[in-house]
């Protein structure tokens, strides 16, 4: 409840006591009574919207921590990156200038590359030149050796003729066998030179055939070399640029680094803020279920003196109702149908397969066979009754009524919540403070869950039971407020 609306009901209450002094008490408390009963109608309403609030506040609290860890590995993720980029940067450059000098290695080397082709070239030129060369040495050869062979033709029928001649031949004759000698050196010659340029010739058809693969090789060396030079030329400039776009990398990662130190100390200033408001929100809480606790203690002592008040039929209802349930279990346990033990139990066995989570107390299936009457009778007090049931004092409720005692359905853990509330333990403040209370009736207020963020104010009146003056539990009522 805001301050405002307490500030109202102390000058409205002011009011009252003023109009009690000049009319009777009895009406006065009457109206004390209702405006103290709409107070914790209002406290409770209050109270939820802190408790709904605390949560969200709690959760939203978990997440800028969540945040500010987040940012703070981002901060460091980022400085990493800085790191890496300035490192990128400064081995782009060097590899930048390495490949300069490459390049004008390589540079270089291609030109000397195509020299050496062109001299390659050049030689297989030659090496043409000279085949031909020696193909008209042997040419030239062979004529020399058609030369010797008639000029030794001619010998032999020169010392024929000096034969002949008798005496005055035989100088004749050594003139001829000098000449013969000649021609068979001259013809002894010439095959020595014809096989030498045959010899030659064939190393030198080798080496041309050599020469020609190494001119075939030099041309597609040409054809590689002849786009190499634009290449090394273009490598220079690639890394010129690609070290320009890390340099923007390294600017740009400097940005988000200052950008994520900014916002990782915003978000650590909020989540400080945010989680001293949760501390807030949870003292005003507490405080708040004080002052809701003060104005329910308040409303059944009003009740208890006797002023008639709205819940007055509700709380003579549920204290028959109480009375009766006390009557069946404490004759149960004189005919030995049940034993205080039984009733007293608190070893839950688990129902397998529920959600949320039913359970079996020895007592239970006793509960089923005589309470459903008693329950479902208190339904038709009024049209704002939503449901009765009753709890043991650690909130165990093992009956409840038909509408809210359907069997569960698999997976569907709404429908469960809503329509399969028996066998169920319900330790919240409410369903404890129900179960443990031993005045003679607790008026609590509280905000109902209808699902799907819906809530509707309560009243919850309970009324302890008794097992042979041993307190087992209490009967709860709830209703619109």
């Amino acid at each position: 409840m805001k301050i405002e609306a307490i500030d109202e009901f102390q000058a409205e209450l002011v009011a009252a006591s003023s109009e009690a002094a000049q009319s009777e008490p009895d009406t006065a408390i009457h109206e004390i009574a209702q405006r103290i009963g709409s107070l914790s109608i209002s406290l409770a309403s209050a109270g939820g919207e802190i408790s709904d609030t605390s949560a969200r506040v709690v959760s939203e609290a978990e997440v800028f921590q969540g945040l500010a860890e987040k940012t703070s590995q981002l901060t460091a993720q980022g400085q990493s990156v800085l790191e890496s980029a300035n490192s990128a940067v400064a081995m782009s450059e060097q590899a930048e200038a390495t490949v300069c000098d490459t390049s004008k290695r390589l540079g270089s080397m291609v030109v000397d590359v195509k020299g050496l082709i062109d001299r390659v070239q050049t030689i297989f030129e030659r090496l043409s030149q000279l085949e031909g060369s020696l193909q008209r040495v042997a040419t030239v050869s062979t004529e020399v050796d058609n030369i010797s062979r008639k000029t030794n033709l001619l010998s032999l029928n020169a010392s024929i003729e000096a034969a002949r001649a008798g005496r005055h031949g035989r100088g004749f004759m050594v003139v001829a066998q000098e000449v013969k000698d000649l021609s068979n050196l001259t013809s002894e010659a010439t095959g020595e030179i014809h096989d030498t340029i045959g010899e030659l010739g064939k190393d030198l058809r080798n080496l041309i055939e050599d020469a020609e693969q190494a001119v075939s090789s030099a041309n597609c060396i040409r054809q590689q070399t002849n786009g190499i030079g634009a290449e090394i030329e273009e490598i220079p400039q690639t890394l010129a640029r690609m070290a320009a776009s890390q340099r923007d990398i390294l600017t740009a990662s400097e940005e988000i680094t200052n950008v994520t130190d900014e916002v990782g100390q915003t978000i650590q200033a909020l989540t400080q803020d945010v989680t001293t408001s949760a501390s807030s929100l949870r003292d005003a809480q507490s405080a708040m279920a004080d002052i809701t606790e003060d104005a329910e203690t308040i409303t059944g002592m009003v009740s208890r003196m006797g002023v008639e008040t709205v819940d007055t039929p509700y709380i003579r209802a549920v204290k028959e109702a109480a009375e009766e349930i006390s009557g069946l279990f404490s004759d149960a346990v004189a005919s030995g149908r049940m034993s205080l033990v039984d009733f007293m139990d608190t070893t839950y066995t688990p129902i397998p397969n529920t959600n949320p989570a039913q359970v079996m107390a020895r007592f239970t299936p006793y509960m089923d066979s005589v309470l459903p009457p008693i329950l479902e009778r208190m339904l038709k007090l009024s049209e704002d009754v939503v449901f009765c049931a009753a709890l043991n004092r650690d909130g165990y409720l093992p009956t409840h009524n038909k509408q809210f005692s359907l069997p569960q359905i698999e997976g569907e853990v709404e429908f469960n919540s809503a329509f399969s509330r028996n066998r169920r333990i319900f330790d919240d403040r409410v369903g404890l403070a129900a179960g443990q209370s031993t005045k003679p009736f607790l008026m609590q207020a509280y905000r109902r869950d209808m699902g799907n963020g819906n809530f509707t104010m309560m009243k919850d009146l309970s009324v302890p039971i008794y097992i042979d003056g041993t307190h087992w539990g209490g009967l709860r009522l709830g209703y619109k407020a």
